[in-house]
């Protein structure tokens, strides 16, 4: 599904400040009210009206939103259309140089996901794999599973599995996936236990200074 424009519902540019924001929202807002309105199909465009001040008025929020809109417009439902082996390298080692500058603890695993899989769908691997160029083909490999190192396990090996056709002519690189997301699972697992083990240290501390504090 598109990402709404949000700065197209409130009117403004998209480098406004927060001053210019509030005030186009203030101004659509009371324009749009339901109180104002009635009950009319405005309704549904009122709440887009709140839900785009809430995302561009939170700088961290708005921040998470320009990095989607910018996968969406460089790699989503505008570059589905065929593409030369060559343009498609450029566009994924650009796409790369692009996440490497991203706040990976502020990344949606699962919006990436859908992204990447759209960088690197069936038609563009069948293209690169007719090129019959190794070095292509290692270039297209190498970039996915660097750009996935910040993903779950799960979502890494979505995204291996779809680089299949290509990984089977490449075993070196396809056993190095595998130990990435193994390694991955194990940090994961660890992840998923430090919860328990803090809590039953606090327990044994609670315990020890328990029997500390009684009376002799």
């Amino acid at each position: 599904m598109p990402l709404k424009d949000y700065y197209q519902i409130l009117g403004v540019e998209v480098g406004s400040d927060k001053h210019s924001i509030k005030k186009a929202y203030r101004k659509k807002a009371f324009q749009y009210h339901p109180d104002k309105q009635g009950e009319t199909k405005d309704d549904q465009l009122f709440r887009e009206i709140q839900e785009a001040y809430e995302v561009l008025s939170d700088d961290q929020k708005r921040e998470q939103y320009h990095y989607e809109r910018w996968l969406e417009q460089s790699i989503g439902s505008k570059m589905e259309g065929f593409m030369p082996a060559d343009q498609i390298i450029k566009l994924i080692i650009k796409t790369e140089q692009y996440l490497s500058g991203t706040d990976k603890f502020r990344m949606n695993h699962y919006t990436l996901l859908q992204q990447l899989l759209s960088l690197f769908s069936t038609a563009r691997i069948e293209t690169i794999i007719n090129e019959h160029e190794s070095s292509l083909e290692k270039t297209c490999i190498s970039s996915a599973m660097r750009m996935s190192t910040e993903l779950n396990s799960d979502c890494q090996s979505q995204l291996k599995s779809r680089l299949k056709k290509l990984l089977n002519n490449h075993d070196t690189l396809n056993l190095e996936w595998e130990k990435q997301i193994s390694s991955k699972i194990k940090s994961e697992r660890q992840e998923r236990m430090i919860i328990p083990v803090l809590i039953i240290f606090v327990i044994l501390i609670c315990i020890i200074f328990y029997f500390f504090s009684i009376p002799r």
